[in-house]
């Protein structure tokens, strides 16, 4: 390899077709459709996919910011997988160890290559920014949008490292045997872990704990539709993993359809029907018991992103050391109920607890570094006012500002409580509350700024 100039991986290689090229892209653009695709259906605009979930999950103040915050999962962390993630992951250029990888930085490929790279690049890119937008539902209505585009550029490490120990042919957890069909273990182990340290790490909601009131719920409608978008995604996300449908990969292709849950994701080329029913309702019983936990222990995640893919993608790895079977996909050993013996649950275990511990301590490494270069967490007026207005200088008509700043107890005395003793309508007085309170704060020396976008919302209402 020379620079940025990229050899073809294993997963499309020379005998790669015009078929599998098909396949792969259209699995791509599927998967990131899950993420942030948006579609124009009777004047109204419906989210799909992750953004459409999490913009139900929270409330209608942050509806925008959860989806932008999915787009620059694309945008940043693309780049970012684009600049070093697929180097780290795949490279095997002089000095690449079994932990990491060096060389294709800046991925390029020679014409000859081209179709080729760039459709197994696509595809490796679509699974390193689902990785991404697992964590941002956890830290959701309290961080800045800023400080996140900085953190999904540089999520890239956390995820790539781990993604090249399963997946690239030098990786040392490949070299022992371990299997992760579509991600189990590198993408939802490793996003929900890494949603797990960044909820603690920001702390809970304001009103998520305690006397005051809780969080304003969003939009059942838009969860149950985001539902339903996944659901058609992963049957592609698990499918797709083929990497192609000639030279029998089209048999896994067409059975995976039927195997898509998140708990599928590690084992789905090598579990069978009833197999499968059985991870995926115990992946389910197992994941439903977290959630409680986590308000016991304060830990505020807003779209269980923590309970669906930690808990869910570590049952999926064990899985597969329980259930496995022999085939052409890359499973040489059976799982321990299948008569082969401890080792490759052995394998799978040891797999979690890697994934898990990097995530974790990646994680966290990255959330101070960030917070050093710009505060990740929200001021407390600016949370309370919403991502939307205060971020990017969207008005919700639906929304009374001034009444949440005064059910928050931030609202000063000398504001008029309503707007009927001014003339003026519910809209303009709540952006005046909101705008005088900011100016207050302002002179008051108390570090507050206001965004230029912000700004700019409330010179409309002048």
């Amino acid at each position: 390899m020379d620079g940025g100039r990229l050899e073809v991986q294993e997963g499309c290689s020379k005998n790669f077709t015009a078929d599998d090229a098909t396949w792969t892209l259209t699995a791509s653009i599927v998967v990131f459709t899950m993420q942030t695709a948006a579609t124009v259906l009777h004047a109204a605009t419906v989210y799909a996919g992750f953004g459409l979930l999490e913009s139900g999950c929270v409330s209608r103040k942050n509806e925008v910011n959860i989806l932008m915050k999915n787009v620059a999962d694309v945008v940043a962390g693309g780049l970012g997988f684009w600049f070093f993630g697929y180097g780290l992951q795949f490279g095997s250029g002089a000095g690449s160890t079994p932990l990491y990888g060096l060389g294709s930085f800046l991925v390029d490929a020679d014409p000859q290559d081209m179709g080729r790279v760039f459709t197994c690049f696509l595809f490796q890119l679509s699974f390193a920014t689902t990785a991404t937008t697992i964590v941002s539902g956890a830290m959701a209505e309290r961080t800045s949008f800023t400080a996140y585009c900085l953190f999904s550029f540089l999520n890239t490490l956390v995820y790539c490292i781990p993604a090249g120990w399963v997946w690239a042919p030098r990786g040392f957890l490949r070299q022992l045997g371990t299997l992760d069909f579509a991600g189990a273990g590198c993408v939802h182990l490793l996003g929900g872990v890494s949603a797990l340290v960044a909820a603690a790490y920001l702390g809970p909601r304001t009103g998520r704990y305690g006397d005051a009131p809780p969080p304003e719920l969003g939009n059942p409608t838009n969860v149950l539709q985001g539902t339903f978008t996944l659901w058609w995604g992963w049957v592609v996300f698990n499918a797709g993993s083929t990497v192609g449908v000639t030279n029998n990969k089209w048999k896994y292709a067409s059975s995976l359809t039927s195997e898509y849950n998140v708990v599928e994701a590690g084992g789905s080329a090598f579990l069978g029907a009833l197999d499968s029913l059985i991870v995926g309702s115990l992946g389910a019983l197992l994941s439903s018991g977290v959630p409680p936990l986590l308000r016991r222990l304060r830990v505020d995640d807003p779209v269980d992103a923590v309970s669906v893919h930690g808990c869910g993608g570590a049952w999926g790895l064990l899985a597969v050391g329980l259930f496995a079977h022999s085939d052409e996909q890359g499973c040489t050993r059976c799982g321990l109920f299948r008569g082969g013996g401890g080792y490759l649950l052995g394998i799978q275990a040891l797999t979690c607890v890697s994934i898990a511990l990097w995530s974790a301590v990646g994680t966290y490494i990255l959330l101070v570094i960030v917070n050093r270069l710009l505060p990740i967490r929200m001021s407390l007026e600016h949370e309370v006012l919403g991502s939307d207005l205060v971020e990017h200088g969207i008005v919700h008509p639906d929304i009374d500002y001034a009444q949440l700043l005064r059910r928050s107890g931030l609202a000063c005395d000398e504001l008029l409580p309503r707007s009927d003793d001014t003339g003026m309508d519910r809209e303009s007085w709540d952006l005046r509350v909101c705008r005088r309170y900011l100016a207050e704060k302002l002179a008051a020396g108390a570090n507050h700024r206001a965004p230029n976008a912000f700004m700019r919302a409330f010179k409309q209402w002048r």
